[in-house]
Formats: C-alpha cells, sequence, structure tokens
C-alpha cells in the first residue's frame, strides 16, 4: 500500500514556542523508532550505524532509518532553528505515522493557517492527535479546520482540492461542507452552478440547488437593497434581511445550509464587491447566524499508547525499554538461547575483536538481511573494549547468531518462503543489536 503525509499552507511557529516544539519533535522521533545514520570506514568497506536523532552543527535533525519498519531513507528532516519539517517520499507504514504526528504537532503550534493530512489504511488524525496526548501528558482536541480559505490561499489550488479526502482525517470519498465552500469561492458561483460535476463528489449535487436558491434570493435581495448602501455593510445588510420571515424563504434555507464562505462569495459576485472584504466581514461577525458553520471547538481526544499507536510491542524495543519484565515469554525463550550461545563463547580463548572482522560481520549483515544495523553506541564500545573478555563474547555471540540465521536461509528454496525467512532472520537479529545497545536490559541479561 501506498502512504502519504502533506502539510498544507505555510506553518509558522512562534518564536518563545520553537525550543519546547523541536524537543517535542525529537521525541516523537526518538520514541518513533525514527534514527539517524552515521557511516563509518576504517578498512576500506564502509558500514552503516545507527544514531539518536540529534541536531547537528546547523541546527538539522535528519531520520533515515524507522526500527519498525526495517527500512532506511533519507525521509524525515526538521530545521531547529526554523522549526521547519522537510519530508521526501516515506516508506513503511509506522514511518508515516510517525511523521504525520510530527505534521499534526505543528499544525497545533503553528499560528497560521496549516493543516495535516495522511492516507494510511487504518489511521486517521485523531490517531495521531491522542498519540501527542500520551506522549507530552496533553489534552489536544483536533485543532479547528473550519476556515479553509487562508489554506487555499497558500498553496495551489488543484493541490488542495486533490487533498480533501485528506483533510477531515477520515478516508472518505464525498466532499465536505467546509471543501464545498473553497471550491464555490475558488471556482466562482456561476461555474459552480452550471458545472456542479467540478467537484466530483455527491455532496456538490445535493447542494446544487440550494445554491441556486440562495443565488436567487442575494438577486432579489439586492435588487430591493438601498442604492447607498456602502460596501462594507452589504454582507450585514443582507444577512440581518435574511433573517426575516418574509419574502425570503429561500434565501433563508439556502444561507443556513451554506458554507460562510460561499454565501460571501455569492453575495460578492452580485453586488460586485471585493470578494476578501465581504469575506473579513464573515470571519470578523461569527455571531451572525446565516451563512454558518459549525463553529463547535472539537473537544479533547484521549490518549493512546505507543504500542497501540504503531502497533508494536515492547519486543520491538528492545533498544529503549527499562526491563526484561516487559519482554514477552516468546522473546524471553529467544534470548535464553542467546544467553547459553554466550556462556558457550565465553570458555572459548578470547581473540581480541579486529576492525576488520567487526566491519564484515555488520557487512554481512546488511549484504544478508537488508537494512539492519548496528547502533553507533555498541559499535563505539566495542572499538574501546576490544580486548575485555566480556565484549569479546558478546560480539562472538552476534557473529554466531549471524551465521545460524545465514545458514537457515540457505536451507530455504521457495522464494516466497525464502522471503518471509529473511524478514523473521532480520528482526531476531535486530533484537539482539537493541539488547546489546541497551545497558540496562544487557546487564539483566549478559551481566554487564
Amino acid at each position: 500500500m501506498d502512504y502519504y503525509v502533506h502539510l498544507l499552507g505555510r506553518p509558522h511557529i512562534p518564536e518563545d514556542k520553537r525550543g519546547e516544539y523541536a524537543e517535542r519533535m525529537l521525541e516523537i522521533f526518538r520514541t518513533g523508532g525514527l534514527f539517524d545514520t552515521v557511516t563509518v570506514n576504517l578498512t576500506g568497506a564502509p558500514v552503516t550505524l545507527l544514531r539518536t536523532p540529534e541536531p547537528n552543527a546547523n541546527g538539522i535533525v535528519n531520520c533515515r532509518f524507522s526500527a519498525f519498519d526495517l527500512v532506511l531513507r533519507n525521509a524525515v528532516r526538521l530545521d531547529a532553528n526554523t522549526a521547519r519539517v522537510l519530508i521526501d517520499p516515506i516508506p513503511g507504514e509506522r514511518y508515516v505515522k510517525v511523521v504525520s504526528a510530527a505534521l499534526m504537532l505543528t499544525e497545533l503550534y503553528s499560528d497560521t493557517g496549516c493543516i495535516s493530512g495522511i492516507t494510511c489504511r487504518g489511521h486517521s488524525i485523531e490517531n495521531s492527535v491522542m498519540w501527542l496526548n500520551y506522549l507530552f501528558d496533553e489534552q489536544y482536541a483536533i485543532p479547528n479546520r473550519n476556515d479553509y480559505w487562508p489554506i487555499y490561499r497558500a498553496v495551489d489550488d488543484c493541490n488542495f482540492m486533490n487533498y480533501t479526502n485528506y483533510i477531515s482525517g477520515h478516508e472518505h470519498m464525498y466532499c465536505t461542507m467546509r471543501e464545498f465552500g473553497v471550491y464555490t469561492a475558488a471556482a466562482g458561483i456561476t461555474k459552480s452552478i452550471e458545472d456542479p460535476q467540478g467537484l466530483m463528489q455527491p455532496i456538490a449535487k445535493e447542494f446544487h440547488e440550494v445554491l441556486i436558491n440562495a443565488r436567487d434570493a442575494v438577486r432579489r435581495l439586492v435588487a430591493n437593497m438601498d442604492a447607498d448602501t456602502p460596501n462594507d455593510r452589504i454582507y450585514e445588510v443582507i444577512s440581518q434581511k435574511a433573517m426575516d420571515k418574509s419574502d425570503f424563504e429561500h434565501m433563508m434555507q439556502a444561507l443556513r445550509f451554506l458554507p460562510k464562505i460561499t454565501g460571501a462569495k455569492i453575495i460578492a459576485e452580485e453586488t460586485g464587491t471585493e470578494f476578501e472584504e465581504l469575506y473579513s466581514q464573515v470571519t470578523d461577525n461569527l455571531t451572525y447566524t446565516t451563512f454558518t458553520d459549525d463553529e463547535t471547538p472539537f473537544p479533547p481526544l484521549g490518549k493512546i499508547t505507543t504500542q497501540r499507536f504503531l502497533g508494536v510491542t515492547d519486543d520491538d524495543m528492545l533498544y529503549r525499554i527499562n526491563s526484561i519484565d516487559e519482554i514477552s515469554p516468546e522473546v524471553m525463550d529467544e534470548i535464553e538461547v542467546f544467553k547459553t550461545l554466550f556462556s558457550n563463547v565465553q570458555k572459548q580463548v578470547p581473540q581480541p575483536i579486529s576492525t576488520p572482522e567487526l566491519f564484515n560481520v555488520l557487512a554481512d549483515i546488511n549484504r544478508t538481511f537488508g537494512d539492519v544495523y548496528m547502533f553507533e553506541r555498541t559499535f563505539t564500545e566495542l572499538l574501546n573494549n576490544f580486548t575485555d573478555s566480556r565484549y569479546i563474547s558478546l560480539f562472538r555471540l552476534l557473529s554466531e547468531v549471524v551465521n545460524q540465521e545465514k545458514d537457515a536461509l540457505e536451507r530455504v528454496n521457495n522464494d516466497d518462503e525464502r522471503t518471509e525467512a529473511r524478514t523473521t532472520s532480520a528482526k531476531r537479529i535486530s533484537r539482539l543489536l537493541g539488547i546489546m545497545a541497551n545497558s540496562v536490559v544487557r546487564a539483566e541479561i549478559f551481566g554487564f
């Protein structure tokens, strides 16, 4: 399945909020299993290592790897100085969920109009908000998205209308009232009436007759309006008259069921008034009951854990859990095998870890099992303790497990089964690398 995220508009994080925003973005990346990578080359054969996301000297945070998807890609960059998020095409379901939460945080912090969105089966923006509430102990609600016009003006109209299925946060094939309003304002009332299929979505058909009635009602009102009515009072006069229960039934019915922006566009076209001027009256006079949208803010959402949000377990996060008590019985059985192998290699005469040997094992892992990488901190520990029998045994354990998984893979002939076996082996090796990187859990298992 293809996954898409986007942020429409031009976000701007207030200066006094940028520090907090950047720290929270880092927490989203780290908790979501995103890592930066670093390439080291000491033997002529470069290897890739995982590094916890941190701002570099230029304030740029890079996330190129998803530990939960086992996917390497230059996908996400955060400029900690400007709080700007840059996104390349994103692979992996968990990857895209984490990035959707990052963009939702941007929308929540921005003091300018912007809208984040996601296309990912079984996921919606509500999930992103609820995960942010869990991470930061907040009571965020979905931002009020009633006013699309500022966002529309900031982006290409074609892109805006193409992305409307993301904007509401649900997978749907119909246009919402606010999207309808933006379309009518952008296309014009005449085109919207003459070409009701322009939206290509069912709600346009439902409101076609209402739109005609509203246009005709405004024409009647304008014809009866004082000629000297100033432009800055046109909206006020017409909206007040629309409340009368005499000759304006169509007006009342129609405009009560249309977005404010559509009502403003109708009045602008019928009176020859500048639309932006009328629209500012709409947004500045939200107490009017005509041309209504639902202005009720969304209520705060609850919280969902990282495990539920990403569809992972503590077994997938061995590199960051706090105790082996969080590990499932199935993976603990696997760890008991690791412990037995570790005990066996400890009985051998320790041979210091050579740099070429370390590089060869890591290169072998990548070559055979794909995007499986050692953590930079583990790599540094092994190099700094290459004569320590404990670290020698730990490295020999990794080498032994890699060889076992390679042998098992070679015995599989069917292509489909081989793909599944490679994935299983990659996850097993990743779990061992996670344990090696987690000093607390490693001490519980291997004693140091």
